[in-house]
């Protein structure tokens, strides 16, 4: 073994030890795990990070309510750990948001906040987040184990398809959009009169709806 060859190994193994020490799980090959950390104070941010070493392969930050909603929707993380008391748009505003989308509504959120939490505060976040947790005292042993219930629940989550829904008479339009789209991987719909189309809209909610206005 060359000396390079132990500087390595030796890197390796303090990783792995510091990563024990925190009460981390590491990654196997080839897994993924994109944590989205939202709180108004820096350092409450690399704090989290920091416990997140060796668990989450990206680590995404946000300092405020707008940034956080912005790159949930963008990125769409497996996880947020999300504090409540920002300015402007704060905790509660952020959850709001994510939870009227499909593609976000379902992201486990870890609240992590110094923000006494009142039952009217709960009843806002009841099913949208998976656990709150307070910042001081910091319980690591829970933070931990929330990080690792949520990577196993991970496993079992379809994909989100979003969803089509064309509204169109003619049938060789309708064949061929709803041939490039099923390609594309697209959910497709279809109606061929505006009443069948309304009631498909309102019953389905799809993402997008393409129609022709000559029907």
């Amino acid at each position: 073994m060359t000396s390079v060859d132990r500087v390595a190994v030796a890197s390796s193994a303090a990783t792995e030890g510091l990563a024990e020490s925190l009460g981390l799980v590491p990654l196997s090959q080839g897994q993924t795990f994109k944590v989205l950390v939202s709180d108004d104070d820096p350092a409450a941010v690399e704090l989290i990070a920091v416990y997140l070493l060796g668990t989450a392969s990206t680590v995404l930050r946000a300092y405020g309510g707008r940034e956080s909603i912005d790159t949930a929707r963008q990125e769409l993380p497996d996880l947020i750990v999300l504090d409540l008391m920002m300015p402007d748009v704060n905790g509660f505003d952020v959850v709001e948001a994510l939870r009227k989308r499909r593609d976000t509504a379902r992201i486990p959120i870890v609240v992590v906040t110094a923000k006494q939490v009142t039952a009217e505060d709960r009843a806002k976040l009841h099913g949208f987040a998976t656990t709150i947790m307070e910042k001081t005292p910091f319980d690591r042993d829970r933070f931990t184990a929330e990080i690792r219930r949520s990577m196993s629940e991970r496993a079992s989550w379809s994909p989100y398809v979003a969803k089509v829904l064309i509204i169109e008479d003619n049938v060789a339009n309708m064949t061929l959009a709803t041939f490039l789209l099923q390609s594309a991987g697209y959910n497709v719909l279809g109606a061929t009169d505006a009443e069948t189309g309304l009631t498909l809209a309102r019953n389905e909610q799809p993402d997008l709806i393409l129609m022709d206005i000559q029907l």
